[in-house]
């Protein structure tokens, strides 16, 4: 059978982006490859969370049965279990919109 001629190795043309990789994916291109912006801001929201749950926790146990400090410590642990819940659907929203529009490699 002969070979057609409009055949054209890929692997001969030279690389248009010589700045982004071949091997490169949407996630590499958008965070400079490695550093990813998006989850480090969920887990310092984490982290966040985590020392205001300390916090409320303290606050609660140093309260010594002071009504108004107890709740100052339940209205904290209360506002901190609702800015996990948005952190979380958040990030779910942020996955969704991701792998809709085809991006899943940024995370």
């Amino acid at each position: 059978m002969a070979e057609d001629n409009l055949t054209v190795k890929i692997s001969g043309l030279e690389n248009p982006a010589k700045n982004i990789g071949i091997g490169s994916n949407i996630g590499q291109i958008l965070t400079g490859g490695g550093f990813n912006l998006i989850n480090l801001l969920f887990f310092l929201a984490g982290v966040v969370f985590f020392f205001s749950l300390v916090l409320a926790g303290w606050q609660y146990m140093f309260s010594s049965g002071d009504q108004k400090n107890i709740e100052q410590a339940s209205g904290r642990l209360n506002n901190s279990i609702i800015g996990l819940v948005v952190v979380i659907a958040a990030f779910l929203i942020t996955n969704l919109i991701s792998s809709i529009i085809g991006a899943n490699s940024i995370f």
